[in-house]
């Protein structure tokens, strides 16, 4: 009854995502959530595994909302960290231009005012938009090695990173600790919104090392105005890992 790919990615996300994870999580996953926003992936899961534990890091103002929301969970843990190749402080960029949820595009990296990608910069808000981006703050950074071990944190069913084009540094603080973890999902920036990003074979590359493939594309999203890939949410899975 599905009669094309827009359908099929609908009911995906509506049913099968559901039954999907159901299939290859464990009942009650330990979950870490890098860039967790407003709590959507905590969230979900915790809807379909209630008695998850997730360890969730959100650097922004949003960490006293979610704080508050799971204040009496003790499954869920809440962290103002963020999550970086080591322990440091660093800049946190943010903006304020007018969108439906614009902490989710705070990160280490400042939104690039020369994008070619970027369909508001290049139009008549433009002048407006720069005065509105790249405002920052300090941040307190860990890596997540020195996290899982203060923790002692074993067989981790997911790591989720969404992190505005830090991924492969998340990854790079992580390397003592990937043969713990089975699956990594991960968002992918393919364009130039940001005055840095990665490519797919600099993820892969570092992930090969300690075992992980490519399990499936979960996300796409298309830009409607150069007609190119914005970004894509990838899972991984560790082909060694068994628990």
């Amino acid at each position: 009854k599905l009669k094309n790919s827009k359908e099929r990615n609908r009911e995906f996300n509506k049913v099968s995502k559901k039954r999907f994870y159901e299939k290859i999580l464990r009942k009650n996953p330990l979950i870490i959530d890098v860039g967790a926003n407003k709590g959507q992936t905590i969230e979900f899961f915790k809807k379909i595994f209630p008695l998850s534990r997730i360890f969730a890091f959100e650097p922004t103002k949003l960490s006293n909302l979610l704080k508050k929301k799971y204040n009496e969970n003790k499954k869920v843990h809440i962290s103002i960290f963020a999550i970086d190749r080591k322990k440091s402080k660093k800049k946190f960029y943010y903006h304020s231009f007018d969108t439906s949820n614009v902490l989710a595009l705070s990160g280490f990296y400042k939104i690039n005012k020369n994008s070619k990608d970027h369909i508001r910069i290049n139009t008549s808000e433009r002048n407006q938009l720069i005065k509105d981006i790249n405002h920052s703050f300090i941040v307190d950074c860990i890596s997540l090695d020195e996290f899982i071990k203060k923790e002692k944190l074993k067989n981790i069913d997911l790591l989720k990173i969404d992190t505005q084009g830090n991924e492969l540094n998340v990854l790079k603080g992580s390397v003592n600790s990937l043969k713990n973890i089975r699956f990594i999902k991960l968002e992918l920036m393919l364009f130039d919104y940001y005055e840095k990003s990665y490519s797919i074979s600099e993820i892969e590359n570092i992930l090969k090392k300690y075992n992980f493939k490519i399990h499936t594309i979960l996300e796409i999203s298309q830009n409607p105005v150069n007609y190119k890939t914005d970004w894509i949410d990838i899972l991984f899975y560790n082909t060694k890992t068994r628990f």
